[in-house]
């Protein structure tokens, strides 16, 4: 039985391109999920935009709102994912694990490299969040994760 994941995207560099030197979240989350091949063979998953913000931009009521759509989804999916920047991934992460009445775990994941890149970290990354967060062993045991170099951390 495939997993139900509902993923949450908020910006940061998994979803940015460059632009003069810099960088903006522009990819839409269908993008991202476009990019990880084979993302199908392990869940099923829906996308909803909280956010498309730069990491330093996040703010309290981002974080909120985060909870709250992760808290909403939590009856329907097997877990969820949060696409997020780097600069405030841990604190959002943190937050989220000490404030979410859930059940479902959720797992926030991100980018060193934008998807314009060499070798963007990105799909890497966030394949690696779904299978986590698609993960039975990871219910009931704390909400917030943070998926990276394929590794996973508790919040």
């Amino acid at each position: 039985m495939t997993a139900n994941i509902k993923i949450l995207t908020t910006g940061g560099t998994i979803a940015s391109t460059g632009d003069d030197g810099g960088a903006s979240p522009t990819t839409r989350g269908e993008e991202l999920i476009a990019s990880v091949p084979g993302l199908d063979t392990y869940a099923d998953v829906t996308v909803d935009e909280i956010a498309r913000i730069s990491s330093f931009d996040m703010d309290w009521e981002t974080i909120v709102r985060i909870g709250d759509a992760a808290l909403a989804a939590a009856d329907e999916v097997d877990g969820v994912v949060v696409t997020h920047g780097t600069d405030t991934m841990e604190e959002s992460a943190y937050a989220t694990d000490l404030t979410f009445d859930g059940d479902v775990p959720i797992v926030f994941t991100g980018a060193q490299r934008r998807p314009d890149e060499t070798s963007p970290d990105g799909p890497s990354n966030l394949l690696t969040a779904v299978r986590a967060a698609a993960d039975e062993r990871l219910h009931g045991i704390g909400a917030a994760y943070v998926a990276f170099d394929e590794q996973l951390h508790s919040a």
